[in-house]
């Protein structure tokens, strides 16, 4: 019988500050076919890790469950190639990408199940590779794996007989923007840090208001710094449970309620700071990463001041390191 197939598609994401550029880039099927990306160049600022930057429809449109990943890049900060073959979890990939998860359709006001559109690889520094199933306001870790160093001739990474430059001329040429350069001189690179960022703790998202007014609150996304994503919609938003999440990197979220007589409507989306996120959820869960915690948001009467705290194991940490405005939104 053949395999169920479903429409996805191959993307790649890459670390902030630490670009590097992959020439191979291939899902492979148990039956030896393929479905590969064209290459391209990931990292650069503007974009987060997780974040897919080489989005491209490639192949059928429905396609099958890979069961192995080739790919090759040149890390240009590190003036390294990395090549790798792994095995993926197929069937784990293939049973989220049938289970899908609850969502609205507002275009014809029902309830649908909506299931994962891409499979992205991210690349890291040290040869770190992360594959994410990722859809409309949800995207998972499904896998990591470590590559290898390697060396590729340059004609053949170019596709250029007569190319005669060297790979670290190469890399250097694409090192000119200030800001990695910068970066890579004060920060250096951070070997590690990104297969931290992939630690989960029981944690949930809490929201609470200053008023007397009852509070609907609309659509919670949560950005992770492991480049996950999951959207609570408004149906979900007063029965959030513990679960593992990693630690968070953004929250977004809309709320409205009747002031003097009239419905009005709020957004706030807030960024955190990796380095204070990173210390306060230490400070909360300890070295094993153990009991649970909130990241409490509390928006006072006025609806133009919040302020957010990690808390948890009997300890409550103010975050300070935060940016976002609260919004007015017609209703």
């Amino acid at each position: 019988m053949d395999e169920e197939k479903f429409d996805w598609n191959p993307g790649a994401a890459g670390v902030p500050n630490y670009p590097m550029e992959y020439s191979m880039l291939s899902f492979v099927n148990a039956d030896s076919t393929s479905v590969s990306s064209p290459t391209a160049s990931v990292g650069y600022k503007g974009s987060q890790w997780g974040d897919n930057v080489a989005s491209v429809q490639v192949g059928d449109e429905l396609k099958a469950i890979p069961v192995r990943l080739n790919v090759t890049w040149l890390s240009y900060t590190e003036d390294q190639f990395y090549t790798g073959s792994f095995v993926l979890p197929h069937d784990k990939i293939l049973s989220l990408f049938k289970k899908g998860w609850p969502d609205f359709d507002y275009g014809i006001n029902k309830p649908i199940t909506s299931t994962f559109k891409e499979i992205i690889v991210g690349m890291a520094p040290g040869g770190m590779v992360v594959v994410w199933l990722s859809g409309a306001g949800h995207q998972v870790d499904i896998a990591s794996f470590k590559a290898h160093k390697t060396d590729v001739d340059m004609k053949e990474f170019s596709g250029r007989s007569d190319y005669k430059f060297t790979r670290t001329q190469y890399t250097k040429d694409q090192l000119k923007d200030t800001a990695i350069t910068n970066n890579l001189a004060k920060n250096g690179i951070p070997y590690g840090l990104w297969d931290k960022y992939r630690e989960h703790f029981s944690m949930r998202p809490k929201i609470v208001f200053d008023q007397y007014e009852p509070v609907k609150i609309g659509t919670i996304v949560m950005d992770f710094l492991n480049g996950e994503q999951e959207e609570i919609d408004s149906a979900g938003v007063n029965k959030i449970e513990y679960t593992d999440r990693a630690r968070i990197r953004s929250l977004n979220f809309n709320w409205s309620l009747r002031l003097a007589g009239k419905k009005q409507g709020f957004q706030l989306g807030i960024t955190f700071e990796p380095a204070e996120i990173v210390k306060a959820y230490e400070e909360i869960y300890g070295k094993d990463n153990q009991g649970q915690g909130e990241l409490l948001v509390q928006v006072n009467r006025g609806n133009d001041h919040y302020q957010v705290f990690l808390q948890g194991n009997n300890k409550k940490i103010e975050l300070h390191k935060i940016q976002g405005e609260i919004y007015s939104q017609n209703n």
